[in-house]
């Protein structure tokens, strides 16, 4: 998954050097701002999440992954699809972009829906201390098991922001 990444910035301007995230940028602006900033779950749980799926699964992924980079145009189309998703908040499209994905779909219960799951408590605990930010990637907010779905089953009012 890592080299995935890895590889998949290499193709863009700048390089891996540049490898970057929404959550990332914003944790960079709180520490700029000497805001309280914290996780949902530790580094060495993500990385037992990734090593729960077999190493020749994710080498194939990889291997897919890389083929696909080959044609420009469909990685282009794919993010720009999914960049179009994003702007319109279409948390249910995205989900099923990545559903079909033939690599990750197998394994979504354990990349999503069961850190998910994990999630609703611990941000539970995070609301009724203050007001609080949370930032996870687009894909843990829809569907049936997403973010939203499961705050609001737990009684949480989720709304989305209006530009």
């Amino acid at each position: 998954m890592f080299l995935s990444t890895l590889f998949s910035s290499e193709e863009e301007e700048g390089g891996a050097e540049n490898i970057t995230s929404v959550e990332m940028e914003l944790y960079k602006m709180s520490k700029r701002r000497k805001l309280e900033s914290d996780g949902l779950e530790t580094a060495a749980y993500q990385m037992a999440v990734f090593d729960s799926i077999p190493y020749t699964v994710q080498a194939k992924m990889l291997v897919d992954g890389l083929r696909s980079m080959d044609s420009i145009d469909t990685g282009a189309s794919q993010l720009d699809d999914m960049l179009r998703m994003y702007r319109e908040q279409d948390i249910t499209a995205m989900q099923a972009m990545i559903g079909e994905d033939s690599g990750m779909g197998q394994y979504e219960d354990i990349l999503l829906k069961k850190r998910n799951q994990n999630w609703i408590p611990v941000m539970s605990r995070m609301m009724a201390d203050k007001p609080t930010l949370f930032a996870v990637g687009a894909g843990h907010l829809g569907g049936e098991y997403g973010v939203v779905a499961l705050l609001r089953r737990a009684g949480y009012r989720v709304e989305v922001a209006k530009e």
